[in-house]
């Protein structure tokens, strides 16, 4: 299976926080290549936060939500804090 490992930032109701997760190198919605992987910024409130960003070249947009949710069900993040 082709993976990347990638830095996101997680909103819940009373936290904030960012994790480094693995998921597919695939498009859940069409099954095409995810873009390549860049340097990005989030912000919490009034604090940057680096995070792993891409363009998907099919269109499709994986919002950082999905993308945490692919990986708690995807069985590659048993280990990961806050999963």
């Amino acid at each position: 299976m082709d993976t990347r490992r990638v830095t996101i930032m997680v909103r819940t109701k009373t936290v904030d926080f960012l994790t480094t997760v693995i998921i597919s190198d695939f498009c859940p919605k069409c099954g095409k290549r995810r873009g390549p992987v860049e340097h990005g910024f989030a912000y919490d409130g009034s604090i940057r936060k680096d995070v792993s960003v891409w363009e998907n070249p099919c269109g499709h947009v994986d919002y950082y939500g999905d993308v945490y949710r692919e990986a708690q069900s995807n069985g590659l993040n048993e280990d990961t804090p806050w999963m």
